[in-house]
Parts: structure tokens; C-alpha cells; sequence
């Protein structure tokens, strides 16, 4: 099987996981999203009411969607500093409708998630499939957490 540079990789990993939270473009522009499609700036045009709202009785509001992200990035960060806890996958979705304060707040912990995350990226010095398992899973589960929620917002 062949290789990967770990520098190679973790450079592509912290380029991609900017783009998906913050819209940063990557040295090749952007990899997947449209330009200021990232996750942080979506939620800067969702206020507290907004992100209360569902299209469906039966389907999670986008502040649902934001505290699985932030539940999420905090297990799986854990994971990858191999400090692995079980975790109460329901809890994960406890947060239906949010006031104003409670909209900020989730935003702010949800920013701060995604900074320990980042930070732990920085700090791993050995990659290795456990490792690397948690990374892509951020990636892929958040980007389908962002399109769940930009398409609850073309719904409402």
C-alpha cells in the first residue's frame, strides 16, 4: 500500500476542514463549497426564531443541527486524543427551539468546539488510522450537516 506525506495531509485536512466551518479558500481556491457557503457563515444570517423553525414536525431545527455539530466535534475530538468516553448519541439532539441567548451561546460553543478541534489537529504529531478515522469523519459529517441545514433554510 502506499503512502502519504503527514505534513502533505494534514495541511490538505486543516485547509478542508477551514473551508467547511469558516469558508476559507484552500491554496487551490475552494475544494467543495461555493464561495461564504461555510458552516459559520450560514448561521451568521440564522437568527434565534429562524433556527427554531422546522419544516416538518417529524425533522430536527437548525439549532438541533448546530448542537449535534457541537456534540459531535467535542466526542470526536476526544477520540483523536484518545480520551474515548461514551457518549449519549440522543443527548445529542436534545436542543429543539433556542432564544436569543440561548441562540448566542450555542454559536459561541459551537465556535469553541471547532477551535479544540483545530488545536488538536495542530497538536497530533503521528497520524494514525485512529486518528485519521476521526478527521474525515468530522469532514464528512459536517458537510452533511451544512447542507441539511442551507436546505432547511431554502424551506422556510
Amino acid at each position: 500500500m502506499k503512502t502519504i506525506n503527514q505534513e502533505d495531509f494534514t495541511k490538505s485536512l486543516s485547509a478542508l476542514f477551514k473551508e467547511t466551518f469558516e469558508s476559507t479558500n484552500t491554496a487551490f481556491g475552494t475544494m467543495y463549497l461555493d464561495q461564504g457557503t461555510g458552516l459559520f457563515a450560514t448561521l451568521e444570517k440564522v437568527d434565534a426564531a429562524k433556527a427554531s423553525r422546522t419544516v416538518s414536525d417529524s425533522r430536527p431545527t437548525i439549532a438541533a443541527h448546530c448542537e449535534h455539530i457541537r456534540f459531535y466535534l467535542d466526542f470526536l475530538n476526544n477520540y483523536m486524543r484518545e480520551d474515548f468516553k461514551m457518549a449519549d448519541w440522543k443527548d445529542s439532539w436534545k436542543v429543539k427551539t433556542v432564544d436569543d441567548a440561548e441562540w448566542t451561546a450555542l454559536c459561541g460553543q459551537l465556535h469553541k468546539a471547532y477551535q479544540n478541534v483545530s488545536d488538536t489537529f495542530e497538536e497530533i504529531e503521528t497520524w494514525n488510522d485512529f486518528k485519521i478515522s476521526g478527521a474525515m469523519g468530522i469532514l464528512a459529517h459536517t458537510a452533511y450537516h451544512l447542507s441539511a441545514i442551507r436546505q432547511i433554510l431554502k424551506s422556510l
